[in-house]
């Protein structure tokens, strides 16, 4: 650990070892001005006692080497500078606020309470009556014009789609006059906001999906979330510790079985043995199991004989070109019932029923997307010392 004795002990002191599993500590933030010191205490309480009790704040937790001190529990501790941000906006000048923040009411240095408490995340958001997302100070005091364009162009939207019967495809085109803001400096303030870094969170999905009320808070400005996802295409999420590519989805329904998680959470175990076991417990689900395998791609039978992993297993951390398909898919050959019922034997190799279909008499060298491309400027270099499309060279190839 990098925690120095005193900072070790200062945590020792602060963290009281929760009950149990189904517990978690909510912040009493004490009221106070803009520039007071944030002062709290922490409260341990019960999940199924906790139903909107505290509100719940989404952020990035940002530089850790970016802190600001405060005083919790009688003890002065830093936290990152961007949670400091979001409580002292957050804070009320007259009266106590309860609320919840990761970093603050889970002992990170902790793992396995990290991982209970991780495995409850969509718990802890569900009970909380609202969540509250900082996505940082408004520097340069674009949020206010930011957030009414967007409302504007929601509410002519949404009157156009009711005036087209809620069809889509039936709503016309925008033409000039434009019916709404065309003004290009406008926009670069929606950019602004859509480029800040909590978009790209891999929790914010879950955060925001599962809260009953949700606001998003820019500066002292706010607006609520649903004015966003009107707008933003979910893409590119990030986190600060690649296991939460995968922990960061186990809080939403659809990643339970019988009412428990598919998958336990672990921070102490290895991202190889993650992704192992997470695959194992996707193939075998039997609503999932037939799509995991449309999730396998290779790019070389050399870094397939290179890779520690069964070939089964999805490479979810590279971006590869996937085709979604299941046994229920396009003709239904296999018929219309559950046909796939995979098991995994000892040393992790998957066992499969099939039946011999066809016979490979050939394979070509790996093919990629834009070698398809009539466009010289993007055509790969081989095509262009041929000076013909790919796909005439395959066709010889293959001749």
């Amino acid at each position: 650990s990098t925690e120095t004795p005193t900072a070790t002990l200062i945590l020792m002191m602060m963290y009281q070892p929760l009950p149990g599993p189904d517990y978690l500590r909510v912040i009493k933030l004490e009221p106070g001005l803009e520039d007071d010191i944030l002062s709290c205490k922490l409260e341990t309480v019960s999940l199924d006692g906790s139903l909107d009790l505290y509100e719940a704040i989404s952020y990035v937790w940002g530089d850790p080497t970016a802190t600001e001190e405060i005083c919790c529990n009688g003890l002065f501790v830093e936290i990152t500078s961007g949670l400091a941000d979001a409580l002292r906006r957050f804070r009320y000048p007259d009266k106590q606020r309860l609320l919840w923040a990761d970093a603050l009411c889970i002992n990170q240095q902790d793992n396995q309470e990290k991982s209970r408490q991780v495995k409850q995340m969509g718990r802890i958001y569900e009970n909380a009556k609202g969540v509250l997302v900082w996505v940082g100070r408004d520097s340069q005091g674009f949020a206010e014009a930011c957030f009414r364009l967007l409302q504007e162009m929601n509410r002519y939207l949404d009157e156009v789609f009711i005036e087209c019967e809620s069809k889509m495809v039936d709503m016309p085109l925008l033409t000039a006059p434009y019916p709404i803001c065309d003004d290009p400096e406008q926009w670069i303030k929606v950019q602004e906001l859509l480029d800040l870094p909590w978009f790209e969170r891999v929790w914010t999905i879950q955060e925001a999906a599962l809260a009953k009320e949700c606001q998003l808070c820019w500066g002292a400005h706010s607006i609520d979330i649903a004015d966003i996802f009107e707008f933003v295409i979910w893409r590119h999420y990030k986190c600060t510790d690649p296991r939460d590519r995968i922990y960061a989805f186990l809080g939403n329904p659809l990643a339970r079985f019988n009412q428990q998680p598919i998958l336990d959470t672990n921070y102490d175990a290895p991202m190889d043995e993650i992704l192992m076991h997470t695959a194992s417990a996707l193939i075998q689900h039997p609503r999932e199991g037939s799509w995991l395998l449309s999730q396998v791609e290779h790019v070389s039978l050399d870094d397939l004989r290179l890779r520690k992993m069964p070939s089964w297993v999805p490479r979810w951390a590279k971006s590869l070109y996937t085709l979604n398909a299941s046994t229920m898919f396009w003709y239904e050959a296999a018929g219309t019932g559950s046909t796939f019922s995979p098991s995994i034997l000892e040393g992790n190799v998957l066992q499969v029923e099939g039946f011999v279909f066809d016979k490979i008499v050939w394979t070509s060298e790996l093919i990629e997307g834009d070698e398809f491309t009539l466009t010289p400027e993007i055509r790969k270099r081989r095509v262009h010392a041929a000076g013909e499309p790919f796909i005439d060279l395959l066709y010889a190839d293959v001749s």
